[in-house]
Formats: C-alpha cells, sequence, structure tokens
C-alpha cells in the first residue's frame, strides 16, 4: 500500500506513523508545511524514518505546487490511498483522487460539507431548519438580505472554518464599515462569502461522530460553554461540556444531525462535527457541518468518554484499513464518563509564568501552547489561546465544577507583564 498522507498540522498531533503502523506492507508519503516535524529531535528522527518520502511546501495551503508533485509521484509508483484530515484539504484530496481514480470523498461531495451556500440551500430544500441565510457577493445583496430579516446579521466566507472572517452587523454603521473593504480589494474577483440572520439562541450545540465504511459509529452531542465570539482576557470560561444520556437535547440533537447526515452527499469514511443553535421558542436550527473532526478539544473530548480517538481510527479508515475500537461500538452506545474541556485564553501583555503541569483532581488532558515571553494582543481568532484542559467525571456537575476549579487555578498562575 502506497498512502499519501496530507497533513497541515503538527505531527505532535496526528502521529500517522504510529496510526498506521499495523499495515504490515505500507509505505508513507508525507505532504506538510515547514514548521509542522515538530517532535523533540530524537523523537522526530525515529518518526521521519517511518516514512518512505516528506515533502515540505511553502504556502502550503494555496500552493497548486503540491498537486503537480502528488501527480509526478503518483506516475512513477501509484498511491492507493489518500489520507487528508484538515477541512482545507477535503477539497484538494478529493480532486485528487478523482484524477488518480482513488476511493473516498470526491471533491463535489466535499463542497457539501465546506460551502456554507450549498450545504444550507440543501438542507433547507429537505425540511431541516437551517438559521436564514443568503449568498452575497456585493453590498447591494446585503442591503436586500437586511431589508428582508433586519439587524443584526452574519457575514461570513463560505469556504473558511475556525470563525475567520466572520463578522456582525449590527446597525448601518457598521454596514459602511464593513463595505469599505469586506467584499475584498478587486471588483473583478469572486467572493464567496454568506449573509445569515443573527439567531438569538438560548444554547448552542456541537454534535460529533464518526462514520466507517458507511456505518454511523459515533454520534453525541454537547453544549458550548460561553461564548466564541467573546474575548475578555480570559475573565469568562470558553469550552464544551459533553452531554448526559439523560439529558432532554441528547435523542432531538442526535435525530436532527443523523437526518442532516442523509440528507447531503453521504460519505463513507469521515468524522463530522455540527453546530446546532436551540432558540429561546425551542426550536433546534442547523448552523453548519462539516466532514471533519471538531476543533478545540473535542477529539479528545471523545476520547476522554467513549475510548475512541476519532482523528486515529478515520485515518485508518481513509487508508483502506479498519478501526480497532477497545470495545463493540454502535452510535446509540452512550459514553464511559462525561468529559468537558476548557479553551484558556490569553492574556493581554507578556508572559513571564505560565505553569506547565495541572495537578488539580480529573483532569484527563493538559496542554500549554504558549511560552515565557509570548506577547499577545487583542484575540483576533476564536481558536487562540495559551492552555487547554479536558477534565471527566460521573455527571454533568462534577464535570462543570472542575472546569471551574481548572480556570480559577490556571488564571492565579498565569503571570503576564504589561508595558
Amino acid at each position: 500500500m502506497s498512502i499519501l498522507i496530507l497533513n497541515r498540522s503538527a505531527m505532535s498531533y496526528s502521529a500517522y506513523h504510529e496510526w498506521l503502523a499495523y499495515l504490515s506492507d505500507r509505505s508513507l508519503h508525507y505532504y506538510t508545511a515547514p514548521g509542522k516535524r515538530n517532535l523533540v529531535p530524537d523523537q522526530q528522527e525515529f518518526a521521519d524514518a517511518q516514512y518512505a518520502s516528506i515533502k515540505e511546501f511553502e504556502n502550503y495551503d494555496i500552493s497548486d505546487e503540491l498537486e503537480l508533485a502528488v501527480l509526478e509521484q503518483h506516475h512513477q509508483k501509484a498511491f492507493t490511498a489518500i489520507v487528508a484530515m484538515s477541512e482545507w484539504d477535503q477539497i484538494r484530496a478529493g480532486r485528487l483522487r478523482e484524477r488518480m481514480g482513488l476511493d473516498g470523498t470526491t471533491e463535489e461531495q466535499a463542497l457539501y460539507y465546506r460551502d456554507k451556500w450549498l450545504m444550507k440551500q440543501t438542507l433547507s430544500k429537505h425540511g431541516i431548519s437551517v438559521t436564514p441565510f443568503h449568498a452575497v457577493s456585493n453590498v447591494i445583496d446585503l442591503l436586500r438580505f437586511v431589508e428582508q430579516v433586519g439587524y443584526p446579521i452574519v457575514v461570513k466566507p463560505r469556504l473558511l472554518a475556525s470563525s475567520m472572517g466572520l463578522m456582525v452587523l449590527r446597525d448601518k454603521q457598521q454596514l459602511h464599515e464593513f463595505a469599505q473593504s469586506g467584499f475584498g480589494l478587486s471588483m473583478e474577483a469572486q467572493k464567496y462569502l454568506l449573509a445569515e440572520q443573527w439567531v438569538d439562541f438560548e444554547t448552542e450545540y456541537h454534535v460529533d461522530g464518526l462514520i466507517e465504511n458507511g456505518e454511523l459509529k459515533v454520534i453525541w452531542p454537547s453544549s458550548y460553554i460561553g461564548d466564541v465570539s467573546v474575548y475578555d482576557n480570559g475573565e469568562s470560561l470558553f469550552g464544551g461540556l459533553l452531554l448526559a444520556p439523560e439529558d432532554p437535547m441528547r435523542e432531538p440533537l442526535q435525530t436532527l444531525i443523523k437526518k442532516t447526515l442523509t440528507t447531503l452527499p453521504q460519505l463513507s469514511n469521515t468524522t463530522f462535527h455540527a453546530e446546532v443553535f436551540r432558540t429561546r421558542d425551542g426550536r433546534l436550527l442547523v448552523n453548519e457541518i462539516a466532514a471533519r473532526t471538531g476543533g478545540f478539544r473535542i477529539n479528545d473530548l471523545i476520547k476522554a468518554s467513549f475510548g475512541v480517538w476519532l482523528n486515529r481510527e478515520w485515518a485508518k479508515a481513509m487508508a483502506g484499513g479498519t478501526g480497532e475500537f477497545p470495545i463493540k461500538h454502535n452510535a446509540d452506545r452512550s459514553p464511559e464518563r462525561l468529559s468537558g474541556y476548557l479553551m484558556l485564553r490569553p492574556k493581554q501583555g507578556t508572559i513571564v509564568a505560565i505553569p506547565e503541569h495541572c495537578p488539580l483532581a480529573g483532569v484527563y488532558d493538559y496542554r500549554i501552547a504558549a511560552s515565557i515571553g509570548d506577547h499577545f494582543d487583542a484575540t483576533n481568532s476564536s481558536g487562540e489561546h495559551v492552555a487547554s484542559v479536558v477534565v471527566t467525571g460521573n455527571d454533568s456537575e462534577s464535570v462543570m465544577q472542575r472546569l471551574q476549579e481548572v480556570h480559577q487555578w490556571f488564571y492565579s498562575n498565569l503571570i503576564v507583564k504589561n508595558k
């Protein structure tokens, strides 16, 4: 087996050479960006030796040189599978699979999980409630939408993720400010934007899971803690809490996302991450769904509660193998224990001290993502954080209490210096 791996994340998060080691006839080829091979020297030397070839590409996310290099290598010795987990690589990998005659998610299938307009148009047509939306490419389109739904509205790129480029326009003044440059610098450029009505929701959920060889293996909802768009110098919590089996919202959320998955082009092997709003009058609205593992610490949240490492099992399936769950799995199985996570965001200033280890009870995994001397100004990304944690517990109350304890402990020990 000659397996192409497209990987834009750090190798420390995606150890393909370990995940696919059970394939005795494997030949792994690793395409990545500079700086992503981030293991300590001895471990990196060992890891590199497990790959038949490693190629790094400047401007990895936008370089078409990568595709040409893949096709040239495929011509010399044919690849048998492509492993690509990043949302940015989904369309690229689908395009290559079709060109190379390989099984797996196609470009067209991937588009339904990347293009938010195409996604919502399809779901709406089949009776699934979504946030009111409209494709926009100029300020006239935007004005028409405002006239239909009023302020505030959300404007975001159709093909990006992690809240990148998302803006909330609350009044006419903010519309004028957005119009100055929000549609791009060129009149001729294609502008893929989506406008949505602002939803005054009561709770936001995410539903995560795994499909392997066409079978739904895991599907479970969690509720967000805090607001992804609020950056308050670490004052409030932001993260997620896995729903308990007895939570009254658990089954309705699972049913809604099962219907969503069967309405969109069905994928044989994928993880998925859906976001759902519960409005104040009790309705559930699908915000969006992606054919990839959720960000933040969702991969570890599912691992802590179900014993299933979503990314590893998905990589095995894309490589042509079969996942090896620790116990018999089905989509209706309850978690072994509950869990929650926090993204610990930076305080403005330069880090003088940051705790490297968390001694508190119930901590499943704690990681720091910043170092002494790092400086932070205003946070401009929903994913920006200096540390993160996953905790476990027997019930929702104990998990939430542990998250609050970690939050208090961390910011009591994080020391920053302002000018």
